[in-house]
């Protein structure tokens, strides 16, 4: 039994696109029922999806086919019902450019399975499909600002407790959190629907309201502690980037993760695969997050096309590209294809080719615009397969981000990971500072106020490290060891530090405080050390043993990290004098090639 319907929306499609493809809060908005999932290991690999859902007092099980889409043009879905009134059905959307508009097309094919499902297949997809067109037009609506919100109709929202929410706000204004993201984050507890007060992104919600990205993450941190909001510890899919298990504790996080949506084993990492999210706390609201529909477009953005080939199968499709890196893989299929996508546009052609030993892209380097891709299933098996763009959400908080901020290690210095466990970090940029002749110092002042000066240089220090962006590891003796997630804000700390240093005259003549800096950039591991959070590595080694180089009142840098663009324009921007020079250091083998910042 076949339906069609087709319609005119004001919209464009890719301004539409996010909307419809957004299947969870779609088939919300349809009146669909929740959606239990469980993936199921098959004996040749990766998954079946089995569901189960409720509806008009049938219980209905379902094996649940990949989606399959071209962003932002068209889906469909195919569900094989082994339980319940229906035997099969085929839903799809496309969204075809009409004028400055665009056609909307939507079709179902419903197989009933015997009386019942005769009478119900009818009803249900005149029901479906005429609530698709209005749920449709609400999007059209809304693009226009005629509407608040695009999904106006079904979403649940628990009661607030007022008082619970008045004192928990109390308090965090009182910790000194921005007045203004406050009044936003207690409007949003207030106001949002379930399912946006669940797995909170501090930097989405940044976007959103207009505010500062860290005053706001630092905010959350704050809400945690007042009993506002709680922390989680989100373990995410490398492959869909769904969450795959959420934990109350980062000393909870292992590093064997597995993914049964996508029937991968991965080992976890510090900057990227582990993400903080935040949920209401269930004091203030006891909200729910539910599933409708967990396999569309909407859950997996990254994936700007996903289609299933059959073994030998050859399918072509038209992809728009953006400058930046993508790739093309296969779940079950090892070796994806990187490529690089250039500025510019220009039509290009490219085929991937798919066999046992991996996929194999033609036609690379691709620039941006529509491109022509052929993709060709020689593997001998079906295959999902996915066109990506490769980078990770820039409104994502990882792990590494986190802990890497000086709020965060204040208020919650109990989180650790497991003494057993250790997770790598891609990149990580350390400050090593030491006291230069702090025996002297100690000598010719006397202890008290020798100490006296200690002490107000490590308020300078941390002062400076916290307002950009970094967190101090650790003190040992006089000396501090600092992390930070972008090289440049670690270059930006240490040019302030050495610059109110110089400034202040701290301590009398013959007694000033002289500071010895150092710093690297680049991979190494996250560990428990001693119940603390801390790094272990050769960026860390290496590091330190630019420390040592520093003669004072200067920044000892690797070249490497000194020659980052970024890293280059700040200290050109400062006048900063640069030496390049090499050195034996402990540890390493070969000499070091450092470069010596001198402030004049």
């Amino acid at each position: 039994m076949r339906a069609e319907r087709s319609f005119v929306l004001d919209a464009p499609p890719a301004a539409l696109w996010p909307l419809v493809a957004n299947t969870d809060s779609l088939n919300r908005e349809l009146g669909l029922p929740v959606v239990a999932y469980n993936p199921v290991p098959k004996a040749s690999g990766g998954t079946t999806i089995i569901a189960r859902a409720s509806m008009m007092g049938q219980e209905m099980e379902w094996v649940e086919h990949p989606y399959e889409w071209i962003a932002p043009r068209e889906y469909s879905v195919e569900r094989e019902f082994v339980k319940g009134p229906f035997k099969r059905l085929l839903w799809g959307v496309k969204l075809l450019p009409e004028g400055t508009g665009t056609k909307v097309e939507v079709f179902a094919d419903l197989e009933p399975r015997g009386f019942l499902g005769q009478m119900g297949a009818t009803l249900v997809l005149k029901r479906n499909l005429e609530g698709f067109r209005n749920a449709a037009e609400n999007f059209n609506r809304f693009l226009k600002t005629e509407l608040n919100s695009p999904y106006p109709k079904r979403f649940t929202m628990a009661p607030v407790d007022e008082t619970a929410l008045a004192a928990a706000t109390a308090r965090l204004r009182e910790m000194g959190a921005e007045p203004g993201v406050v009044a936003r984050l207690a409007q949003h507890l207030c106001t949002a629907v379930d399912e946006q007060v669940t797995r909170m992104r501090p930097f989405e919600l940044a976007s959103r309201w207009k505010t500062d990205r860290y005053a706001s993450l630092r905010t959350f941190l704050y809400a945690t502690r007042a009993g506002l909001v709680d922390m989680t510890w989100n373990v995410v899919c490398p492959s869909c980037r769904g969450v795959t298990c959420e934990l109350p504790s980062l000393s909870q996080v292992r590093r064997a993760a597995h993914c049964p949506t996508c029937g991968i084993h991965y080992d976890a990492d510090f900057d990227r695969t582990v993400e903080v999210r935040f949920n209401v706390n269930a004091a203030v609201r006891k909200a729910q997050h539910e599933t409708f529909c967990a396999g569309g477009p909407g859950n997996t953005p990254h994936y700007m096309a996903q289609l299933r080939l059959k073994p030998g199968e050859t399918r072509a499709l038209e992809l728009d590209l953006a400058p930046g890196r993508c790739k093309v893989s296969a779940a079950g299929l090892g070796h994806p294809a990187e490529f690089e996508v250039l500025e510019g546009e220009g039509g290009a052609e490219a085929v991937a080719h798919l066999d046992a030993q991996g996929v194999h892209v033609q036609g690379a380097p691709l620039r941006a615009g529509p491109t022509q891709w052929t993709l060709n299933n020689a593997s001998g098996a079906e295959l999902i397969v996915h066109l990506e763009r490769a980078e990770w959400s820039e409104e994502a908080v990882n792990a590494a981000m986190i802990s890497t901020l000086q709020d965060f290690r204040d208020l919650f210095s109990k989180e650790m990971l497991a003494a057993e466990e250790e997770l790598s970090v891609r990149s990580l940029t350390f400050i090593f500072t030491d006291l230069k002749g702090s025996t002297g110092l100690y000598e010719a002042a006397g202890d008290a106020q020798a100490y006296t000066l200690v002490r107000a240089h490590f308020a300078l220090l941390i002062r400076q490290i916290r307002e950009h962006h970094g967190a101090v590891v650790k003190t040992i003796g006089d000396a501090v060891m600092a992390a930070f997630l972008a090289p440049e804000d670690a270059v930006r700390a240490a040019l302030a530090i050495q610059r109110e240093l110089a400034a202040s005259g701290l301590g009398q003549e013959g007694r000033k405080i002289v500071l010895k800096l150092g710093m690297h950039t680049g991979p190494c591991i996250a560990v428990n050390a001693n119940d603390k959070l801390d790094y272990f590595g050769t960026t860390v080694n290496l590091a330190q043993r630019a420390q040592s180089q520093s003669l004072g009142h200067d920044l000892v840098l690797t070249q490497a990290l000194s020659e980052r663009d970024g890293v280059r324009k700040l200290l050109e921007a400062a006048g900063a004098k640069l030496e390049r020079f090499e050195a034996e250091v402990k540890g390493f083998s070969k000499k070091i090639p450092l470069t010596r910042a001198v402030l004049v």
